[in-house]
């Protein structure tokens, strides 16, 4: 799209990746984060990537590795008081999340090393992102809220059961920075 409007040129000069809105001292330091954004990556950062792409399947590997040790280290408690997520694809899964019948389990668990109660992150919580209060959209011609032509409530009461499932779910940190044997060790903590 190739634009002579001088304030979306403003705006988006200033713009940060969408990331840098999850990072301590980042938030709200330039411009509010806008919906359906979708910035190329720089040459420098490709570069950089290139290298780091040749390990990418060892650690997806160990990760699973990691997924296998931590579920076997939890099974006396697999269907007693937590239940691994469904994956669509078990055996290349390389995340963990749990299952907790209730958010007070859940944020127990959560206290544990590497263990993070996914509402207590604040990431992809619908009711942390600003540009979907603000309604804040790239540019007033591609603006999804005025183009609906009804009021949709994005307010911390719009998706209760997505809320009540992000309070009862802990995602385990696979480490596949850690060797094996000390991963064993973390997760017979982690389960105990």
């Amino acid at each position: 799209m190739v634009t002579r409007d001088p304030k979306l040129f403003e705006r988006a000069s200033m713009y940060h990746d969408v990331g840098s809105y999850e990072r301590a001292g980042f938030a709200g330091a330039d411009a509010d984060l806008i919906v359906g954004v979708n910035l190329r990556m720089p040459e420098l950062s490709a570069a950089v990537l290139r290298p780091q792409l040749a390990g990418l399947r060892a650690q997806i590997a160990r990760r699973g590795r990691h997924r296998d040790i931590m579920l076997s280290a939890l099974s006396d408690r697999i269907g007693r008081d937590l239940e691994p997520v469904p994956h669509h694809d078990p055996s290349h899964a390389a995340g963990l999340a749990l299952a907790f019948p209730s958010p007070g389990a859940a944020a127990e668990f959560g206290t544990r090393r590497g263990v993070h109660r996914l509402i207590d992150t604040g990431r992809h919580v619908y009711t942390n992102w600003r540009s979907l209060r603000a309604r804040n959209p790239l540019h007033p011609g591609f603006d999804p809220y005025a183009a609906n032509g009804t009021e949709i409530d994005h307010g911390p009461g719009a998706c209760p059961r997505t809320l009540e499932i992000l309070a009862r779910t802990c995602v385990v940190d696979l480490a596949p920075e850690l060797p094996t044997p000390a991963f064993r060790l973390l997760a017979s903590r982690t389960a105990g």
